[in-house]
This record gives C-alpha cells, structure tokens and sequence, in this order.
C-alpha cells in the first residue's frame, strides 16, 4: 500500500521530527522554515523587504562564489595582470533592494577603477616562502598551501591598498570595520589577464557629495544602465559591459528561494517652469555645499493623473551634466488608453466582418442574375408546364432575393449600432481617463510633444542615486 505525499510527511513528523534531541548548541528555530528544506541562509541578507505585499530576504554572490585563490589554476606569474576594482553596494532604502556599481570616468568613458597588479612583489613573496619551505621539513602540500596563501594574500592586500588610497581611506571607516572582510572575490575575463575584484560597500556611508561625485568623476550606476552602456550619456568600456553580458549573475539580487528581484529604471525627474513645460533638475556644483539631495520632489499637476511625480526616460535639454538621476521601479502596466487603443481596434475588426458579410451577399445576387440568364437561354422546345414551372421557380427565387435584401439591410442596420456603440464606448472610456490610478503604480504618459514619460504617485517607488 502506497503512501501519498501528506502522508509521508504526517508520519515523519510524528515518529521523527517530534523527539527530543539533546544538543549542547544553542539552535533558533524558524518557524517559517519547512523542516523538509535544508536551511542555507545566505551570507549577506536583508528583511521586511516588501513587494506586492510579500516579505523576503535577498541574497547576493552566494550560491555562484566567486574566486579568491589567485593560483587556483595554473598561472605564469610572470605575467602582468589588471586589475579592475569593482566595488558595489545594495541600496536597501525603498521597500525593494536594488544594485549600484561604482563607476569612474577615465578617457571620456565610465570604467571600473583599475591599477597594475605589482608582479615584482607577487614573485617575491612566492618565492620567499618556497626557499623557506626548502629549508624546513615540512612536506610538500603544507608548504604548496603556505605558497598559495602567501602569494593570495599580496594579492589582496594591493587591492585593499589601492581602494583605500582611490575610494574610502581607511580613516573614514569604522573602527570595527575591516575592507578584508568586505572582500567577495574575483572574476577573470576570458583569454585575458585582466582580474575584476568585488568588494562590498553596502553600509560604508561613502560619500557621494564629495567634488569627485559632484563633478561627475565617481559615480554609483544602476544596473540598468549598465545594460544601456551608458552612464548620463557616456559611454561605459565595453569590457566592464561584456563581463556582466557573459555572467549576468552578477547582476542580479535573488530571494532566498532563488527568484530574481525585479531591477529598477533609470529616469530624471521633472518640474514645470513658467510656461508650463518639463523641466528637468540639476545639481547646484559648490564648494560649500555638502549634500545636495532633493528633499522633497516637485509634483505636477497634471490634466489627467492629477498631481503626480514625472520622471523623463532623457535629458529634456540633452544636457547630463550634473542632472540628478532616479532608480524608479517601473513595471509594464496596461493604460486606459491602450484600452481604448485596443477596444478600437476591435471595433473595426467586427466591421470589417460586416462589409465582408455585406460584400457576400452582393456575391450571392450576382450569381443568382447569373442563373436567370441561363435560365432565359433554355431550349424553345420545352413543354408549357415547365415554362410554367420555370416561372413559378423565379417566383420563388424572387421571394428569396428579397428575403435575402431584408437580411442585409438588417445586418447594416446592426453595422450602424455597433458604429455608435462604438462612439459611446470611447467617449465613456474618455471620460474613465480622468481618475487617480493606485498609488504604488508607475504608468507611461506621452505629452502633446509625443515624448514619453513616467508618472506614479508614490514616494516609494523611487530614490534619487
């Protein structure tokens, strides 16, 4: 006899997750843990992330680790190798968590802050501790171990230097914080020496109203302007965008249950000058200014959504320089007026069906004129009685004609009242535009230009980067 599913775990539970097992470890039991689903929390969390009214947790470069042993493989550290510092931080602020990148502009373009690893220390330190090894009687895989180690923690500790002297000095960090540990591990780009190094900024407090962030020089990029190549109309080095093309990964926040996190949109936000057009809003450069963040975002009163906030999917002016930049959570949301769109295009689709049904019946009369030629052609040698019955069947025929005309004024007739069914649908739809759509919704507008905008009520739904 054959068990079902809940049966099994009726009786699991009851012979064998109900005992008393005695554990000298302190455990904290999750409640909302199935005990039938191994518990592997990840190693950088977050919680009471809502979205659409769920909570979660979110997970980043834990179930794909990255590499952090530099002679895991077989390498000629005779070579020169680049290496690419990428830090990146998780901008926890809005109710779902998104990914920023630290950028810096070198040569006109956006790129990961770089520097040449020193292979003249790398040697040394390899091969310093093989003439130690050699003159102790360890064996050969504690020394390989020592070799590797020695030559891993070089590595590091040159990327550690290089972030403290380009991007947070170490005075500026916490007491209790040490960068070592925010260290996540490398990736190598194929058939080349180049290694990028991640490092985790989230909670670092780097400041971003420093002059190098004001003047555009560092900058924290979302991911999907990484996917656009470009960070405020300039280009990223298209070998920082092939590394996240080729492991996307990399790019993406997880669930704890392994489901990928939408991502937010990059847009500008808008206010209206005195002749009622959009505007966006830029950042004043000074000295004596130390946060420049906009407390609290224009609305615009709009015909109809009513006073919402407007985001533009460009520079209104073509002008990036110092434009403030939002991660906007957009999702795709059906308009009333692509309703309107699509309930017009059914409109003509049905009398489309019609003329097609008025241009059959033509067909049918044509050929039924057709028939009575034929008939009128007939031989004269025919009897009286079937020039008689010739006659009483175009009678019928007849009859059936104007049976078959009252049908087809009828279906003009119902042709006419799906026209004006047609004409009050939309002006009943017009009238349904006007009204306040839910609050956490982002839905596209164009304005009498056909330019393309965001528009949401809520707050939540987007924070300036």
């Amino acid at each position: 006899m054959s068990f079902t599913f809940q049966e099994q775990r009726d009786f699991i539970e009851k012979h064998f997750l109900q005992n008393d097992i005695i554990n000298h470890i302190p455990n904290k039991i999750d409640s909302s843990v199935d005990p039938f689903i191994p518990n592997q929390p990840p190693t950088i969390t977050t919680n009471n992330i809502k979205h659409e009214n769920i909570k979660t947790s979110y997970k980043y470069l834990d179930d794909l680790i990255l590499s952090n042993d530099l002679v895991l493989f077989p390498r000629n550290l005779l070579d020169e190798y680049k290496i690419h510092i990428c830090p990146f931080s998780v901008n926890t602020k809005l109710e779902i968590p998104f990914l920023q990148f630290m950028f810096s502009k070198n040569n006109s373009q956006y790129t990961f802050p770089s520097f040449d690893l020193d292979m003249k220390s790398i040697q040394e330190s390899s091969v310093s501790k093989i003439m130690y090894s050699n003159n102790d009687d360890d064996d050969d895989s504690d020394s390989d171990q020592e070799e590797n180690n020695s030559v891993n923690n070089e590595f590091l500790h040159q990327c550690i230097r290089f972030f403290h002297d380009n991007i947070l000095k170490e005075i500026d960090i916490d007491d209790d914080t040490d960068i070592k540990t925010r260290y996540r591990g490398f990736m190598e780009q194929d058939d080349t020496n180049h290694l990028y190094v991640f490092f985790d900024c989230t909670d670092l407090h780097i400041d971003v109203y420093n002059n190098k962030f004001k003047t555009n020089e560092y900058v924290f990029a979302i991911v999907d302007e990484i996917n656009k190549r470009k960070i405020n109309d300039i280009y990223i080095d298209n070998e920082d965008v092939t590394l996240f093309q080729k492991n996307p990964f990399i790019t993406e926040l997880n669930t704890r249950n392994g489901e990928p996190i939408i991502i937010p949109t990059i847009s500008y936000i808008c206010s209206e000058n005195d002749d009622k057009n959009y505007i966006n809003i830029y950042n004043d450069v000074n000295e004596n200014d130390t946060d420049d963040i906009l407390l609290i975002p224009p609305q615009i009163k709009h015909p109809i959504y009513h006073d919402t906030y407007v985001f533009s999917m460009k520079a209104l002016s073509g002008n990036y320089i110092n434009i403030k930049r939002f991660a906007l959570f957009y999702e795709d949301f059906i308009q009333e007026t692509e309703n309107i769109d699509e309930s017009s295009e059914e409109d003509e689709e049905e009398m489309e069906e019609n003329e097609n049904i008025d241009e059959s019946s033509e067909e049918d009369e044509e050929e039924m004129e057709e028939n009575e030629n034929m008939d009128d052609s007939s031989e004269e040698d025919e009897e009286e009685m079937e020039e008689t019955e010739e006659n009483e069947n175009m009678d019928e025929s007849s009859e059936e004609d104007e049976e078959e005309t009252e049908e087809n004024e009828n279906m003009d007739d119902s042709s006419e009242e799906s026209d004006s069914d047609m004409d009050v649908s939309s002006e009943e739809s017009e009238n349904n535009m006007n009204v306040v759509l839910d609050e956490n919704v982002v839905f596209i507008f164009k304005n009498e230009n056909e330019q393309s905008f965001y528009g949401t009520y809520s707050i939540e739904t987007f924070i300036e980067i």
